[in-house]
């Protein structure tokens, strides 16, 4: 986990927590946990908060696609 957490500008609580390492063209952050290439959020809410269920995708409530904070990440779906 210290590896990811390099990579993070960490704030207090409720501030959003900036990925600091390359950003895709998108403008996520990809990180590569457990062998397989996921962008930052999806890396941080599985690290912080637990598996992604089928058919779910990790959404930013900040709606800043570099930040990581896992207070700022819900699970949803892509219609939503």
């Amino acid at each position: 986990m210290k590896r990811f957490w390099d990579k993070v500008d960490v704030k207090g609580p409720d501030d959003c927590w900036e990925w600091q390492a390359k950003l895709n063209p998108g403008g996520y952050g990809n990180f590569r946990l457990k062998g397989k290439t996921e962008t930052a959020q999806r890396a941080s809410y599985l690290l912080n908060v637990g598996e992604i269920p089928e058919g779910q995708v990790v959404r930013h409530k900040c709606d800043n696609r570099c930040c990581v904070n896992p207070a700022h990440l819900e699970l949803g779906t892509y219609t939503e």
